[in-house]
């Protein structure tokens, strides 16, 4: 799909063709002109590998250096718990194990495997690495989103200091192998749209979360078996504070990153980057897979604008979806979509049964006058989910899968941001087929549960605010009674 200069290794990483795991197979060494660089000089592009800014922490202090190395690789233990099988991948930061989970495989887990992200015992005497690992890990951990990899432990091994990541294996190939096995051209738009669908929905995720990627590229994306799109690689993730919330409180000082042939001109500035700035990249990896080039031929932004360059037009998507990509890749922040959500949302358009809605609106109110309307609309759902447009039928459907797996989630690990999540998708499957019972019945289990839990919540300001925000999220939420009297029980009203 692309001309031969089009590297988009992280780092150390290069694209090998074997089946990977965590989009990171055994690499081949990178190429003369494209080294790892820590802070490398402004100007000099190092093709599609990560540029890295390490920055002084002042009293920050290196983790312990590894006691021994001599037995570290195929066969060793770590924490006595992981035991590593073979190598396939390496970064700059850190190399990825395949591992089998003696723990799992004692409680017979059908499938102990994971990956094991170990740091490089090149850099863990820098504390910014070990920073950014453990980043790497703490943000993952709330990044629950089956678009996004998941991360299970972080954890130090005693016998050879090395720290380390657990996350879950993935069988399949990263993107930019998938889109050079393509060939030139790109993919159809058939294929294409299920895999922008899911890097834009985990994105969405990420940034509801407060958290930018700041390296999204194809090579951190992984491409699963049956097509699932995940993106890998928070390491240099950034925590940014959401409009009408406080500080977060995190350093993200430390090592900072981007790769200039998908870095948006604010990030080349070194602004402080915005989920703004990962639509700017998500433009150019859905321009590529469709289009089957870089639409700037892999010059950075600021490059491509000096320059006054244009690029093709897209062929095979709609005007609709074209004018989405064109918006997320305006060099100007201020013309782009704010983040991941808005750009999904111009890419989807307003979905059919929104405008069958809207339709039926203006034949209602011309033929019986807008008081019978009203009382219509409160009878609504009129017509079953079958009757709906195919489409929208798929949207509802994937809308309530996603919203149960959220509560599985929640049962499995305790984890209250499980329902709090569900309840987003319910609501989501709610718009889609008003009154619908799978949609009322997960939105009624998402709060119910979370009503449970704030009621008992020490903070009980935190708790009202959570319940409130809770009832902003739906229509359904604004008339559910058990919600409205543990609001007023808090103080709310």
């Amino acid at each position: 799909m692309t001309d031969d200069s089009d590297s988009q290794s992280t780092q150390l990483r290069s694209p090998a063709r074997a089946t990977t795991a965590v989009g990171a197979p055994v690499p081949e060494p990178p190429p003369a002109d494209e080294p790892t660089r820590l802070r490398a000089p402004r100007g000099d592009h190092v093709g599609d590998a990560t540029r890295a800014r390490p920055v002084t922490r002042g009293d920050a202090q290196p983790p312990p250096a590894p006691a021994s190395e001599q037995e570290f690789g195929p066969g060793y233990k770590l924490r006595g718990r992981y035991l590593l099988d073979k190598l396939i991948g390496q970064g700059a930061m850190g190399q990825v194990w395949r591992a089998k989970d003696l723990l799992g495989e004692e409680a017979h887990d059908r499938n102990p495997y994971v990956a094991v992200k170990v740091l490089n015992s090149d850099v863990e005497g820098h504390p910014d690495a070990f920073v950014a690992m453990h980043r790497e890990a703490a943000r993952s951990q709330k990044l629950a989103h089956p678009n996004i990899v998941t991360v299970y432990v972080f954890d130090r091994d005693d016998a050879s200091g090395r720290v380390f990541i657990a996350m879950e294996l993935l069988d399949g190939q990263p993107l930019d192998e998938f889109m050079r096995d393509q060939g030139e051209g790109g993919v159809s738009r058939a294929q294409a749209l299920p895999i922008i669908r899911g890097m834009a929905e985990g994105l969405a995720y990420a940034h509801r979360k407060g958290i930018v990627h700041s390296d999204f590229k194809p090579a951190n994306i992984f491409l699963t078996g049956d097509g699932t799109p995940k993106i890998l690689d928070f390491g240099i993730a950034r925590a940014v504070q959401l409009a009408g919330e406080g500080a977060t409180g995190e350093d993200d000082g430390g090592f900072q990153g981007y790769t200039p042939s998908y870095a948006s001109p604010e990030v080349l500035r070194d602004q402080p980057p915005t989920p703004a700035d990962d639509v700017f990249a998500l433009g150019i990896v859905t321009y590529e897979l469709v289009a089957g080039a870089h639409p700037y031929k892999r010059r950075p932004a600021l490059e491509a604008q000096a320059a006054h360059l244009e690029r093709a037009p897209i062929r095979g998507l709609s005007r609709r979806e074209c004018n989405a990509v064109d918006r997320a890749l305006e060099f100007e922040r201020s013309r782009r979509f704010a983040d991941a959500g808005a750009f999904l949302r111009q890419l989807q358009g307003v979905p059919a049964l929104q405008k069958a809605l809207m339709l039926a609106v203006a034949v209602l109110c011309v033929a019986s006058g807008a008081l019978w309307y009203r009382n219509h609309l409160a009878s609504l759902p009129s017509e079953p989910l079958t009757a709906l447009p195919v489409e929208v039928q798929k949207q509802f459907l994937e809308q309530v899968r996603q919203g149960n797996q959220s509560l599985e989630y929640r049962k499995r690990t305790h984890d209250i941001h499980g329902s709090d999540d569900a309840a987003e998708y319910f609501s989501n499957a709610y718009r889609l087929h008003n009154k619908d019972p799978l949609a009322v019945a997960g939105l009624k289990a998402a709060a119910d549960d979370e009503i449970a839990w704030y009621t008992k919540f020490p903070d009980r300001a935190q708790a009202r605010l959570s319940l409130e925000n809770l009832r902003a999220r739906s229509d359904y939420y604004q008339q559910y009674a058990p919600l409205q009297k543990a609001i007023v029980a808090l103080g709310g009203d």
